[in-house]
């Protein structure tokens, strides 16, 4: 994970999750929760890059990805 730093308040910016490439991997599958054991997940999507925003940003809380 390189963005956003754990505990940033992103809660007035669009979010934007970005992590360094994994060797060889061809896509990421990206699950973000409000929970921490993700027993709900609010948003699960495949993406070819390393970096991710959502469509619609999400409600302002705490998030785990």
């Amino acid at each position: 994970m390189t963005s956003p730093a754990d505990d940033a308040d992103t809660g007035l910016t669009d979010v934007v999750l970005d992590w360094d490439p994994v060797p060889g991997a061809r896509e990421y599958q990206l699950r973000v929760d409000n929970d921490v054991d993700f027993n709900s997940p609010i948003d699960t999507t495949r993406v070819q890059s390393t970096r991710y925003s959502p469509p619609a940003t999400y409600r302002n809380d705490q998030y785990y990805w």
